[in-house]
Formats: C-alpha cells, sequence, structure tokens
C-alpha cells in the first residue's frame, strides 16, 4: 500500500468518525430542547464536568497511593506536582470562569513543578 493511499485512508477514517460524532450533537441539540424535561436538560450540563473530575481525580491523587498510612499517602499527594497544579487551576477556574485559563495555568503550573523536581 502506497503511503499516499495510507494519508486518503486515514483522512476518510477521520471524516467518518468526525461525522458519526459531530451529527450525534447537532441532531442531540435539537431534539434535546423537543423531548427532553428541563429537569434532565440542566443536569445534563453537569454530566461532561463529572466525568473529566472522574477520569481526572484518580490520576491527581495517586502519588501517595505506595505508602504505607493514610497521613504519609497524605502527605506524599499534596507535596506532588500534579495535586499543586490541579489546585492552582480549580483556584483559578472558580476566580476567572474560563476553562482556556485554566487549563493553560494548570498545564504551565504543572511544567514548571516537573522542570525544579517537585
Amino acid at each position: 500500500m502506497s503511503s499516499g493511499a495510507v494519508w486518503v485512508a486515514f483522512a476518510l477514517a477521520g471524516f467518518v468518525t468526525f461525522s458519526q460524532r459531530s451529527l450525534f450533537f447537532w441532531l442531540s441539540e435539537r431534539a434535546a430542547h423537543q423531548l427532553l424535561p428541563t429537569q434532565v436538560q440542566r443536569a445534563l450540563r453537569y454530566v461532561a464536568p463529572a466525568a473529566f473530575a472522574a477520569i481526572a481525580a484518580p490520576r491527581i491523587v495517586a502519588a501517595g497511593s505506595g505508602s504505607s498510612g493514610v497521613l504519609s499517602a497524605l502527605g506524599e499527594t499534596v507535596l506532588d506536582a500534579r495535586f499543586v497544579a490541579a489546585a492552582v487551576a480549580a483556584l483559578v477556574m472558580w476566580r476567572t470562569g474560563k476553562l482556556p485559563v485554566m487549563l493553560v495555568v494548570g498545564l504551565v503550573l504543572f511544567w514548571v513543578l516537573r522542570a525544579v523536581g517537585l
């Protein structure tokens, strides 16, 4: 298979995947207002943040998992770069309410803390 055919296959696969997912969102946006009660629509706003927290939280607090004792594990977790960066990012999100600012601050702080050895 030539390299051109591989790129066409990648592009086609990406287009099909994007089309399937975006069609779902476009149709659900229209149908949600007609089919779902208002309370369900309000509750669905919290699905994405809850899913993100469920994915990120175990990785953030996993630093002290190998320690013996709860206090030593908690101490290692609090001094970990992931936890410090996540705490500062949460504070930035709370104060500014801007997701891109929170992501940039959290990632840059994490990279800086990793570079200095925390």
